[in-house]
């Protein structure tokens, strides 16, 4: 089975970011690995969409935390190098853009949202995480007319 999540930002507690109801970093991260490691088999497979956790002492500890053995992970503003990924993760295991097929659907995801991408003008799907539930109103599609700001 396939399971996907998205920022969890490994032992660290951003309250006014994250708006997550926990008194202190801790608190979180074990909350976080309960709920992967009880809803996520050892075989199944996990995609992590970016902001994983913030150095490399962090990411591979939670990595090692985690029973799952198939863990995908695209590349997040406040992750380490990918790289550095690549080594806690594995090689073929890290990139800054995933790809999939889910139940027969080419599926992209990438930490930021997508408008477009390969395959979006056919049935397909595009998963992203950062946005944190926030929406926001700073993006502006330019054409090839000129327009002035």
């Amino acid at each position: 089975m396939k399971h996907f999540c998205s920022d969890p930002h490994f032992d660290r507690f951003m309250h006014s970011v994250l708006n997550r109801p926990f008194s202190c970093a801790s608190d979180m991260s074990y909350h976080i690995l309960e709920e992967i490691n009880t809803n996520v088999d050892r075989n199944d497979i996990l995609y992590i969409l970016g902001d994983f956790a913030f150095n490399w002492k962090e990411t591979s500890f939670f990595r090692q935390q985690i029973r799952c053995k198939n863990i995908f992970i695209t590349r997040g503003n406040h992750d380490i190098k990918l790289s550095q990924l690549k080594q806690i993760f594995g090689e073929h295991y890290a990139e800054n853009i995933l790809e999939t097929d889910i139940k027969g659907t080419y599926t992209v995801m990438c930490h930021y949202p997508f408008f477009y991408w390969d395959k979006s003008h056919h049935k397909s799907f595009s998963l992203y995480g950062h946005l944190h539930d926030q929406r926001s109103e700073t993006i502006l599609n330019i054409f090839p007319d000129i327009q002035s700001l």
